[in-house]
């Protein structure tokens, strides 16, 4: 429910398991990074990429996130470039003093095939009728598979009004 309110009120969601993008991600050429988030700044030790991109802060754990990054050195310009002259890090790499060859390009692309990983589609409770009629019309097949759709419409469910002034879904412990 606090996903739905946080990020996407009226939104929709795709359902996989853990080992059908595992075994997705396994077949790219590049080397890949997939993993499950780690919450909190105590593993936080040094300046490390993959720390940054799989560690958030601990008020998300209710997000129970996984990640996937794709690692594409550039196998020309040194992997420091968001370090300055003077030894200090950046965010960023810093392309106005270590310029990236015009070959490398700014993006990968990857396909993965939705039918071997999608296991279900969930819609938002909140989510207005034409949002779902679409997804049940247009998105529910993919070639001859038909997904499973999770759609709760309930009085039960308060709003998302309702939820922000009681603090949210996630200030409950699971």
């Amino acid at each position: 429910m606090q996903m739905w309110q946080q990020y996407a009120e009226h939104g929709v969601a795709v359902q996989t398991t853990f080992g059908r993008l595992r075994a997705a991600v396994d077949q790219f050429p590049d080397q890949m990074h997939m993993g499950k988030v780690r919450y909190g700044n105590e593993d936080m030790t040094r300046y490390n990429l993959l720390q940054f991109l799989f560690t958030k802060g601990k008020k998300f754990e209710w997000e129970s996130e996984v990640r996937i990054a794709l690692n594409s050195p550039d196998p020309k310009g040194g992997q420091a470039r968001n370090y300055d002259e003077y030894d200090n890090p950046h965010r960023e790499a810093l392309d106005h003093l270590y310029p990236r060859h015009d070959w490398v390009f700014d993006f990968k692309r990857r396909r993965l095939l939705l039918k071997d990983i999608l296991t279900g589609i969930a819609i938002s409770p909140w989510a207005p009728d034409d949002i779902a009629a679409e997804v049940r019309s247009d998105w529910a097949r993919i070639g001859s598979i038909k997904l499973p759709i999770q759609h709760t419409r309930s009085s039960l469910i308060p709003s998302p009004a309702d939820l922000a002034i009681h603090g949210g879904v996630g200030t409950l412990k699971r």
